[in-house]
């Protein structure tokens, strides 16, 4: 149920918790989605290294209320200033990479790249014209027989 979830919750952003630095800022941002900031990164390295600690560390079960609970993480990765310089478009980014690494079969990560920034726009404009097509009945069933001869 609904406290079993919220507990899961809990225990996934300790769990986070102890696997980042000191100074990382580690916020629930809705569902089950969490956002973390790692503040100071030399090296985009460290972004890899840190979200493989966590995938590892969050592989491992839960045990709440007497059950073990797995769970799947997809951690997406956008870095300042060259995949945004504000919050929002960041979060955006980071978004987009997240899906490529559950697209990529989860306990992954993807960083953001702007080639899947253009799947996405592609994707979107493709879903825009399909619901334009459905609405004017521009589609017309056809039917092929195949015969094995």
């Amino acid at each position: 149920g609904h406290a079993l979830g919220d507990q899961l919750l809990v225990n996934v952003a300790r769990r986070l918790s102890s696997h980042l630095r000191s100074g990382d800022t580690i916020a629930r941002i809705g569902g089950d989605e969490f956002v973390v900031l790692l503040e100071q990164l030399e090296q985009a390295d460290q972004a890899a290294v840190l979200a493989q600690n966590c995938i590892d560390a969050l592989a491992k079960p839960f045990a709440i209320t007497g059950h073990e609970i797995f769970i799947t993480p997809s951690i997406g990765i956008a870095l300042f200033p060259e995949d945004g310089d504000d919050a929002e478009t960041l979060l955006k980014h980071a978004d987009i990479a997240m899906y490529r690494a559950k697209e990529d079969g989860r306990h992954r990560y993807s960083f953001f790249t702007k080639k899947l920034s253009d799947k996405v726009k592609e994707r979107l404009k493709c879903e825009t014209l399909l619901r334009r097509a459905l609405e004017r009945d521009e589609f017309e069933l056809h039917y092929q027989p195949q015969v094995n001869a």
